[in-house]
Parts: C-alpha cells; sequence; structure tokens
C-alpha cells in the first residue's frame, strides 16, 4: 500500500490532493500532520497527528516520530514554509531525501521569496516584474515615477494574495516600508480597470467583498531526481481571492521557452520537484513572472482535470508504487470551481493522535 504524508494537512492544498487522488484512494494510506485539528479536511485522512506549528521547536522531532512510525513513501508539504523547512531537513538528515516530493534548500528559499525571486531572474537574464525592497524615500520616489501607481506591495514571503496592497501614493509606500518584509513590484494590470473601480468607490463606497485579480498565464512542470523535467504545462487561469476558478489550457511556444528556461536554471542549483511559475501580459503582449510556486498548488486539480497530473508525476517517478490514470484524463479543455463550504460528515473515519 502507497503512504503518502501531507504536512500542514488542511491547506488549500490538501482539496487538491484529495480531488486528485479521486477514485484512485483505494490502495493509499493518507497520513496528514497539522497544528490545527479543527481543520474539517482531516477526516479525509486515515491517520492524523496533532504536531506543534512548524515555527516551533518540537515540530522536528515530531515529524521524525511520524516518520519512523508510519514509513511514507512520499512526504507532500502543505504550504511554502514546509516546502522550505522539508528541503532543509532532507539536507541535514539525506535518508529522508528519497521521501520529499521537493529537494533543494537553496532554490526552494529562492522560490519563497519573491525579492530573491525577483534577483535570481535578473541574473540569468528571465523576465521578472521590476521590484523593489528600499524603505529610502528617494529611491521609492523614483521607483514610482519610472514604473506610476499603481504598484503593488507583497509580503516578501506571503501566499495566497494575502496582505496585498494596491499602493497609490509614495506616502503609502513609505508606510509599508517601515515594516521591513514588504516588495513593491510594477503593477502590469488593466490600469483603466483599477482607476474606473476606485472611480466607483469614491460614487458608491467600498464593495464588501472585492478582488482585483485578473488572468495569469500559468506554466507548470516537474523537475525529476536527474534533472530532466516533465512537459511544460501552460495555462490561463482566472483569479479570485487568491484561487485559480477557472483554468483553460493554451500554448505559448515563446512563453513556454521561457519556463523551460526558469526550470532548468533551477534544476542547475539543485531544484527537484514541482515548479509553478506565475506571469501576465501587459498591452503590449510583453511577458513577466511574478512568482514561484515549489509544490503542487490551488489548481494541480484543476490541472488533472486537463490532462497533466501532477501527483501521479511524483508518485511514479519517486516511489516503487504506480498510480492509476486520473479518471477522465484529459478530456476537459476547461474547468470551473465554485466555492464552497468544507465538508460536514466524515468521508473516512480519521484517527486523531495529538503529538508530544
Amino acid at each position: 500500500m502507497l503512504k503518502i504524508l501531507m504536512t500542514s494537512a488542511g491547506s488549500l492544498e490538501t482539496q487538491n490532493v484529495l480531488e486528485s487522488l479521486r477514485n484512485r484512494r483505494s490502495a493509499i494510506r493518507l497520513i496528514g500532520a497539522s497544528s490545527n485539528a479543527e481543520d474539517p479536511l482531516l477526516n479525509e485522512f486515515d491517520q492524523v497527528y496533532i504536531t506543534s506549528k512548524l515555527s516551533d521547536k518540537p515540530f522536528e522531532d515530531q515529524l521524525l516520530k511520524i516518520v519512523a512510525q508510519e514509513s511514507p513513501d512520499l512526504i507532500i508539504p502543505g504550504r511554502d514554509d514546509d516546502v522550505v523547512f522539508l528541503a532543509g531537513l532532507a539536507e541535514r538528515k539525506p535518508e529522508l531525501a528519497p521521501l520529499c516530493l521537493s529537494l533543494g534548500s537553496e532554490a526552494a528559499d529562492i522560490i519563497r521569496d519573491k525579492w530573491k525571486s525577483y534577483q535570481f531572474c535578473r541574473d540569468v537574464g528571465l523576465p521578472f516584474l521590476p521590484c523593489s525592497v528600499s524603505s529610502d524615500p528617494e529611491e521609492l520616489t523614483r521607483f514610482a515615477e519610472q514604473y506610476s501607481f499603481p504598484i503593488f506591495a507583497k509580503p516578501r514571503q506571503g501566499a495566497g494574495s494575502r496582505g496585498i496592497y494596491m499602493v497609490q501614493t509614495v506616502d503609502q509606500l513609505l508606510a509599508l516600508a517601515s515594516q521591513n518584509s514588504y516588495l513593491f513590484q510594477q503593477f502590469w494590470g488593466n490600469k483603466t480597470f483599477f482607476q474606473e473601480y476606485q472611480a466607483n468607490i469614491i460614487k458608491y463606497g467600498i464593495p464588501f467583498i472585492f478582488s482585483f485579480e485578473e488572468i495569469k498565464f500559468s506554466m507548470q512542470t516537474f523537475v525529476f531526481r536527474d534533472g530532466s523535467m516533465a512537459d511544460m504545462f501552460c495555462s490561463w487561469n482566472h483569479m479570485k481571492h487568491g484561487v485559480s476558478m477557472r483554468i483553460e489550457t493554451t500554448e505559448n511556444k515563446e512563453v513556454e521557452a521561457i519556463g523551460r528556461t526558469c526550470a532548468e536554471a533551477f534544476a542547475k542549483i539543485g531544484w527537484r520537484g514541482p515548479l509553478n511559475i506565475q506571469g501576465q501580459f501587459n498591452e503590449k503582449n510583453e511577458y513577466a513572472i511574478y512568482e514561484f510556486n515549489g509544490r503542487f498548488t490551488g489548481a494541480t486539480a484543476a490541472r488533472a482535470h486537463l490532462g497533466y497530473d501532477e501527483l501521479k508525476q511524483a508518485v511514479d517517478s519517486l516511489t516503487s508504487y504506480s498510480l492509476p490514470d486520473f479518471p477522465g484524463f484529459g478530456k476537459a479543455k476547461a474547468v470551473e470551481k465554485r466555492f464552497h463550504n468544507s465538508p460536514i460528515q466524515k468521508v473516512i473515519s480519521s484517527s486523531f493522535i495529538q503529538m508530544t
């Protein structure tokens, strides 16, 4: 029986892994490690271990105990922080490396930190949206003059569109710069839409729920242990509240070449595992990257429906097992998701163990 251990079980990625395993779960033991015992998704696991938070000192020992007891064939990180932690753990304890989905702590750190992502792309000649992490008023003023407002202000290690601001003045830039955790990035979205939205706020007030997210051009691949790469999957992702709500397959050979160059550059510095590249086009049809992911993402299950099965890539290449093909594999050209409540009734009766 294939045994899969997920850290930060209950995350958005958990939903995608569960959906990707739909109708092919019978020969899999799914083990979850989570610091939140209240997450309903934990009821989907065969065994759940309640751990300390990843940032707490006891977590590493607790995880090692889980690995020793369960002997998993594959460890899947549930969040960006987990990717960095597990990549570092695999280097400190090489015997764990064959079990980890993602390897390469240097690359994981670059993928996690948007400023380091920008510097990496600049050094290897890849198009990345212009960025700054300066707190100097003169330098920030020059940045704003060069790229014009609005400007994105993003946490350097943020995820899921949380903590992002659309900055409109230098004073706002300086206020966020004083927090020492923000990266400022050129806005490549539809400025006319933003201006109209801003005008409606002045006229009607602030909507209770709103989002400025637009369509992104996403690329997904997998770097195998020997440094070779899987095919590149390209899609238009329609975003809403940090989630890909509609995903459409597409092709763009020029941009796909950029994606391959990205993957090759990360492979050279030791990256192994899934690599997600997110970017946008501007009005001149120029493409630029704005961030990376080194794990399964919120669109992983959607890509499986569209014929790109990342979970099968991982299981077949990293374990002695072969995952059956995804049901209806490759039949869809576009998929849509809907926001829904987490399941109330248990699908699988889980056993919870409190780690000490």
